[in-house]
């Protein structure tokens, strides 16, 4: 939890049924990169995955 404050993060439930069946975690990085052509402002990445 704490790394998903600290990287303005994003936690996502999925429920069926009022049971818990699905999670992501995702992270942003604020760092700017260049990919090829192409700035990316944002970078983010899941840490989590699970289904």
């Amino acid at each position: 939890m704490e790394e998903v404050k600290k990287c303005n993060g994003k936690i996502a439930l999925y429920n069926e049924n009022k049971k818990i069946v699905g999670l992501v975690v995702g992270l942003i990085n604020n760092e700017e990169r260049f990919e090829y052509d192409l700035k990316v402002p944002k970078r983010g990445k899941i840490t989590e995955l699970i289904v």
